[in-house]
């Protein structure tokens, strides 16, 4: 009976994570293509400088992207209502489960410290609060690449919602809607997002097309060179304790395929969610459907 309950409980609080941060409706991924975007700039210079650069290079889905502080870009955007959404880089700051119950069920119970901090790119449309979110790549440095690859994720995700009629329809199609393409490009996975040598080598066995291991900055070049026939891996916070295994073209970070996650390895557990790893089984569930 209770491990019943346990499963019935992470299945309702898997779906609640989905739906409960934000659901971008089609209606409004729509207008959003036909606003103009406002990105809020940092009070930090160098950030600042990251993010005008990532933007001009990245930012495809509107020809004219302005740039301002955040008073300056909510008085743009309440005196000419309905023409601006604005961009927003903030932090998520993430607990970690600590214990557990044996059936991983509701015994468990969220450390105190705040183990973890996960930038994210927030959408605001005129609402107080944020109406969709992009998290950056784990186990990587924040820089101009990392923005950028963000940025081309989030991009994706407004095409394919207008697409698929919500956040939650669009991220459900998308685990394998594009998976076929990795047939004719190589993949490519970061040797700081492997627990192991043990889960390198299953992953090159269970594998049928090309794979290589490389250190991230070989897959940042990739991505800042618009590599094509090429695809790599990113693990992303990308809601509260959900953590997605995403596949990508290089060229464009279009997402190919993924999987989520709710269960932390026990490097979590202790480093934060900084530390997020993939591992053989969690890679095998990810390609069993490209056959």
């Amino acid at each position: 009976m209770k491990k019943s309950f346990c499963l019935a409980f992470l299945m309702l609080f898997t779906s609640a994570c989905l739906t409960a941060q934000y659901n971008l409706k089609d209606k409004q991924a729509t207008e959003i293509k036909a606003k103009t975007p406002i990105v809020v700039l940092s009070s930090d210079s160098t950030i600042t400088k990251m993010m005008r650069s990532a933007f001009q290079k990245a930012w495809k889905m509107h020809a004219t992207v302005k740039f301002m502080n955040e008073a300056a870009a909510d008085a743009l955007m309440q005196k000419e209502q309905n023409k601006y959404f604005k961009i927003v880089l903030g932090k998520e700051v993430a607990s970690v489960v600590t214990k557990m119950d044996q059936y991983w069920g509701p015994d468990m119970v969220i450390s105190n410290n705040k183990l973890g901090e996960i930038p994210k790119f927030y959408l605001y449309d005129g609402d107080k609060k944020p109406i969709h979110a992009s998290g950056f790549p784990s186990n990587v440095v924040f820089s101009e690449v990392a923005i950028i690859e963000s940025i081309r994720r989030l991009q994706f995700n407004i095409e394919e919602i207008v697409v698929e009629g919500n956040f939650v329809k669009e991220f459900n199609a998308t685990k394998t809607k594009y998976m076929n393409e990795l047939k004719t490009r190589k993949l490519y996975i970061p040797n700081e997002i492997v627990m192991d040598d043990k889960a390198m080598n299953d992953i090159k066995s269970m594998y049928k097309f090309e794979i290589e291991f490389v250190p991230q900055k070989a897959i940042d070049k990739m991505i800042m060179d618009g590599t094509k026939n090429a695809a790599y891996m990113v693990i992303v916070e990308d809601m509260v304790n959900v953590h997605v295994q995403y596949v990508c073209a290089t060229e464009d970070s279009k997402i190919l395929a993924h999987y989520h996650t709710m269960v932390q390895s026990q490097k979590t557990f202790t480093q934060g969610t900084k530390n997020l790893y993939l591992e053989a089984d969690g890679f095998k569930k990810l390609m069993k459907s490209l056959k």
